[in-house]
């Protein structure tokens, strides 16, 4: 794996902490994370609460340390690369005047914003809950600032580089999908309670499966008409470094939809019926592994040459022609 794709891994992987962990607190999981503020402060429950609520704090907080390192670490990146030299005046000049450097110091801001509200959501001084009014605030706060980390991505992507609408909207899509998913399910997987919270962890992980199946459903579709996008030729597609990112990809996400089914039809419906815990909680982490490495495998696609010149890509429905009837021959 090259530099960039190792960067641009680490950017998908703490933006998903961040909007993964707005999402939770909002919607998901407010519960669970947000642990029981009217627990006894000396009890287990409040003391599990307290230590649930700051695991979860820091796991948001290191999500938008991790995308602004990893965004800065990208700039100084591509200077090295076209001018073999870093300094602090090329730094400023690349951010001020560049499509990457603006969205860069975006992501800044926007990550501190989803940061600072998620984290208020749930650690709020004090055992009384939020007013409701500060409580949407916050959350629409959150929720605004996470689609717009989103957007910033899918307008540094392949699809905005070759122009058009439907390709950025269907990569911005594509981007959401996968931000409601994948990062709700590290924080399930990393902070499921013992016993005493299954009526939290079974509200929050009904919910994520549900999401989950209607994320894969986006996910595909998505995926499947950017790809055809990038297909003019067939045979070079399949043979390019682009293509060869895409198949492992592909191979990542089968094993996730298929680790997703299991917890949906097998281990979700024994914790319901009343089985342990444990089970439910090692097959969200196995399914949490295999997205994170799909996130890896993502930052190598979208770091990867296009497979054709930008003025040669045809569109997704005439690539799709084309290959079925090279298929027929």
């Amino acid at each position: 794996m090259t530099l960039a794709a190792a960067l641009k891994a680490s950017a998908y992987l703490g933006t998903m902490l961040l909007v993964g962990g707005a999402v939770c607190a909002m919607w998901l999981a407010p519960t669970l994370v947000g642990g029981d503020r009217g627990a006894p402060p000396d009890g287990p429950a409040g003391a599990a609460g307290r230590r649930t609520r700051l695991a979860f704090g820091a796991l948001v907080l290191l999500g938008a340390v991790v995308l602004v390192a990893a965004s800065l670490l990208e700039v100084a990146t591509t200077l090295r690369e076209v001018l073999g030299r870093v300094d602090a005046d090329l730094v400023r000049r690349y951010l001020t005047s560049t499509l990457h450097g603006r969205v860069v110091r975006e992501r800044w801001w926007l990550a501190g914003l989803v940061a600072v509200a998620t984290v208020a959501l749930v650690l709020w001084p004090g055992r009384r809950r939020l007013p409701a009014s500060a409580r949407a605030a916050l959350g629409a706060v959150a929720a605004c600032a996470s689609v717009a980390l989103m957007y910033g991505f899918a307008r540094l992507s392949h699809a905005a580089a070759m122009g058009g609408g439907v390709p950025l909207g269907a990569d911005f899509i594509h981007l959401l999908a996968a931000g409601v998913w994948a990062g709700p399910l590290g924080y399930l997987a990393l902070l499921a309670p013992g016993e005493d919270g299954r009526s939290a962890l079974a509200a929050a992980v009904k919910r994520l499966s549900t999401v989950g199946a209607l994320a894969v459903v986006v996910l595909a579709a998505t995926g499947a008409y950017t790809a055809l996008g990038h297909m003019t030729e067939p045979a070079a597609f399949a043979r390019s470094a682009y293509g060869v990112a895409l198949w492992v990809k592909l191979g990542l996400f089968a094993l996730v939809v298929v680790a997703a089914a299991l917890n949906r039809f097998r281990y979700l419906p024994r914790f319901l019926a009343g089985g342990p815990v444990a089970p439910l909680r090692s097959a969200l982490r196995l399914e949490a592994a295999l997205l994170a490495a799909l996130l890896v495998a993502t930052g190598a696609l979208t770091t990867s040459p296009l497979p054709h010149a930008d003025a040669a890509a045809g569109g997704a429905f005439a690539n799709l022609l084309h290959l079925i009837d090279l298929l027929r021959r």
